[in-house]
């Protein structure tokens, strides 16, 4: 999160889906609503566009685990009226998820039980709940939504957005070398992205109506994605966001920096803002981003250390306080934004360039000489 993270335009039809997922979700909480009156004729007058009822209709009769959605959705819409009721709360409190980023804080929290947890077969209304709901995702935008990526409602599957067109759009929004053999950054760790996969920045094993919630989705590096950095870990405090970032909602702008800790040679993560330590604070444990950026910093170093050592072997010149410094003004000038760890590698440029740490380096070059 040291660049801006930015949506792309594609975002639109995430937000069309969304719409669809709580407004479909919605109605099968409606007392009137029943398994016996969902049917394509329902989904007809539900949607909009026939292609939106279409695609709803072939979606709910989808499988998985030899289970239709529709036979999911139908459990739902059959459920006691004091269930409903709990559930239709739970939707509106756990999608609203602007309303816990505001500027002013407000003692908003998203719920942390799910909407069944008082009730003794909870287990297998939640089931059916979470099926359907990840698979908006799951089947969903892997196969093609049902609305282009401005957010209108397509005519056939080829206009739709899916999964592989919103990373691509994304990563190619956030790259500062467009060139094609440039190697692409993460936007959380600023590493090489490698093994991309997209992001549920809150779960959406706990919050499954937020599956393709453009606020939601970021896609990012398998290393930051997976154990034992973000992986399902919570990114709020028991149900609070005061204390976090966000990538959409609580961005830090700008205001986090690298910095060199010559304690133990290597990087810490700061901000500008001392309001914002805990979020700095959380954002570095969620992601062990402090222990990650030391470890390239280190190596980095070594690289350089032994780039510099082969050189003077090869030329059996001698290596003068002068000419260390030349050949770290020479590598530390040709860093480029555009790369990945740029703020690591000038950090580590920072700290070569402290008087002290230039001799103590000479003088180990020159023993290896």
């Amino acid at each position: 999160m040291l660049r801006p993270i930015r949506k792309t335009d594609c975002a639109a039809a995430l937000n069309a889906t969304q719409k669809m997922i709580q407004g479909f979700s919605l109605w099968l909480c409606k007392p009137k609503s029943s398994g016996a009156t969902l049917n394509k004729a329902k989904i007809d007058r539900l949607m909009q566009t026939p292609y939106e009822s279409l695609w709803l209709w072939n979606f709910l009769n989808s499988t998985k685990e030899g289970k239709t959605h529709l036979e999911r959705a139908q459990h739902l819409a059959d459920l006691p009226t004091d269930k409903k009721r709990h559930l239709k709360k739970w939707i509106i409190a756990s999608t609203n998820v602007e309303a816990y980023f505001d500027l002013i804080p407000t003692g908003k929290k998203i719920p942390i039980t799910l909407p069944f947890a008082q009730y003794t077969d909870g287990d297998i209304h939640w089931k059916n709940l979470k099926d359907l709901m990840e698979a908006f995702y799951i089947k969903g935008l892997k196969e093609g939504l049902a609305y282009q990526p401005n957010g209108t409602a397509a005519t056939n599957k080829k206009e739709a957005l899916n999964y592989h067109a919103f990373r691509d759009s994304f990563i190619a929004l956030h790259q500062k070398d467009r060139h094609e053999y440039a190697r692409e950054i993460c936007v959380i760790c600023n590493g090489e992205l490698r093994n991309v996969s997209v992001d549920h920045w809150i779960a959406k094993a706990a919050y499954p109506l937020l599956s393709v919630c453009a606020n939601n989705l970021v896609p990012i590096c398998s290393e930051c994605n997976q154990s034992p950095n973000k992986g399902a870990k919570s990114v709020h405090t028991d149900g609070s966001f005061e204390d976090w970032f966000h990538p959409h909602l609580r961005h830090p702008d700008g205001t986090l920096n690298i910095t060199y800790e010559p304690t133990k040679f290597g990087v810490v993560l700061t901000s500008t803002r001392p309001s914002d330590t805990k979020r700095v604070e959380n954002l570095n444990t969620l992601f062990n981003l402090e222990q990650r950026w030391t470890r390239e910093f280190k190596g980095e170093y070594r690289k350089l250390y032994n780039s510099i050592l082969t050189r003077h072997r090869k030329t059996g010149q001698e290596l003068t306080l002068k000419a260390l410094c030349q050949q770290i003004d020479f590598w530390a000038d040709g860093l480029t934004i555009g790369q990945p760890h740029f703020e690591v590698h000038k950090a580590l440029a920072d700290s070569l360039r402290d008087a002290n740490r230039l001799m103590v380096w000479h003088t180990d070059l020159i023993k290896e000489l």
